[in-house]
């Protein structure tokens, strides 16, 4: 499986932007094929035909080429969600497809748990969210405005992680939970713009705001907030 994001350009890439492509493409390859701690920057280079100084020089380490992935994968992400949200006007159903697209253009970094799990905790990921909201159906009580993004960026966690350990066909049961519940969120969000939800409407900044507290942690240090994705089989 090749994923060499220089091949939408091909004519703006550097022979440096080539080299670090095919590196990387490399690198999943071994990974997949024989696990990521099987796996050595040697054997990377190896395969890929260029030296182990080479190779060094692009990625100083395994986790910086898992960190690649990562990038990788936000940016397929983004690529995959922008078609929704031209398409779709219904707050569910471009909650739907933006959930759908994440764990399709994830497929090929599943074994990279970790990285995954991270992904969604990024600023990328809470801006896409806020384009959900943007120029759909739903209403959103002025409280709320803010705060909503980050919300469902955590339900997209949760997502994720469900979708992690599903080993369904098609991952049937994930595709299923993530219908049934952009459809429940999206009453969530109707009903707590009601007048006399205020209380609810408490409790969710709450949330939101501990969410927001932790990820200035992970940001500040990385290593104080870091929760490991359940390992896959």
């Amino acid at each position: 499986m090749t994923l060499n994001v220089f091949k939408a350009n091909p004519k703006r890439a550097t022979k440096g932007d080539r080299t670090r492509a095919h590196i990387l493409d490399t690198a999943l390859e071994l990974f997949l094929a024989q696990g990521f701690e099987a796996t050595t920057m040697r054997q990377i280079a190896a395969r890929a035909e260029v030296s182990v100084g080479n190779a060094y020089y692009y990625f100083a380490s395994k986790e910086k080429l898992v960190e690649s992935f990562h990038a990788r994968h936000l940016e397929q992400h983004r690529i995959a969600s922008r078609a929704v949200l031209e398409r779709e006007y219904r707050f569910p159903a471009r909650l739907a497809g933006v959930l759908v697209a994440r764990i399709e253009t994830g497929e090929a970094y599943k074994s990279f748990a970790p990285a995954l799990a991270r992904s969604v905790e990024d600023e990328a990921s809470l801006e896409l969210m806020r384009r959900v909201i943007t120029d759909s159906s739903v209403r959103v009580h002025t409280d709320l405005r803010e705060a909503l993004p980050r919300l469902l960026q955590l339900y997209e966690g949760a997502i994720l992680r469900f979708w992690l350990r599903d080993s369904s066909v098609g991952y049937e049961r994930t595709r299923s939970l993530i219908e049934s519940s952009a459809q429940l969120a999206a009453k969530l969000v109707t009903m707590a713009g009601m007048p006399l939800m205020g209380t609810m409407r408490k409790a969710l900044l709450r949330v939101a705001g501990d969410a927001g507290a932790l990820e200035a942690v992970r940001v500040a240090r990385p290593d104080a907030a870091r929760t490991d994705a359940p390992a896959v089989g």
